[in-house]
């Protein structure tokens, strides 16, 4: 249900989305046309692989490492916590 809504409140605001399910589906993603995104709203909590990992291998990788990504969080966190685990802002859910 936040994939929806995320997708939902991101194209009210005329972004185009894509979407993975998890950490290790997101890299495929990116590894195979990171020119296609602007930026990644990165969940931090996802099967498979999380945010975390995920944006930490994003950051070594030299084709994807620049692509700004915000952490997408229902955690309490801010942008100090998640600025040295990679991530360059936070989006809290509930986002509005």
């Amino acid at each position: 249900i936040c994939l929806q809504v995320a997708v939902k409140m991101m194209t009210s605001l005329g972004c185009t989305c894509d979407t993975a399910s998890n950490g290790r589906e997101a890299l495929e993603v990116l590894r195979k046309d990171s020119s296609s995104f602007d930026m990644v709203l990165m969940d931090l909590r996802m099967p498979v692989m999380d945010g975390i990992e995920a944006t930490g291998l994003l950051r070594k990788e030299v084709a994807i490492k620049d692509i700004p990504v915000a952490a997408f969080t229902a955690e309490e966190l801010q942008e100090d916590d998640v600025v040295p685990m990679g991530f360059d802002a936070i989006v809290n859910k509930p986002a509005s």
